[in-house]
């Protein structure tokens, strides 16, 4: 998969046998898994607060404390992009050995 990104969209290329829908939501209803440096188990954060709060979650990677990569009018609809790849299967698979 091939991209570029300009300041207000990315263009992508994938190949052909891929079937994807481009789903839109506000970044407030989409959460990521995501633990904190000072904090041992992982937690649901919304995106919004994920992307606000990332010197918090980014620090590991040299990001100051402070960073701070919202974008209130973009974050009110973010895309999700499912895909789903279809693989073939033998039809004796799903059948035990013995």
């Amino acid at each position: 998969m091939h991209g570029e990104c300009s300041d207000n969209s990315c263009a992508t290329s994938q190949n052909a046998n891929i079937t994807s829908l481009l789903g839109r939501i506000s970044a407030d209803d989409l959460f990521v898994l995501a633990r904190g440096q000072e904090e041992e188990e992982l937690a649901p954060v919304s995106l919004r607060e994920y992307l606000k709060k990332m010197g918090k979650y980014g620090g590991y990677a040299g990001l100051a404390p402070d960073a701070d990569l919202a974008d209130a009018a973009a974050d009110n609809e973010v895309s999700i992009r499912f895909q789903t790849t279809f693989l073939p299967v033998l039809e004796d698979a799903g059948r035990e050995r013995g």
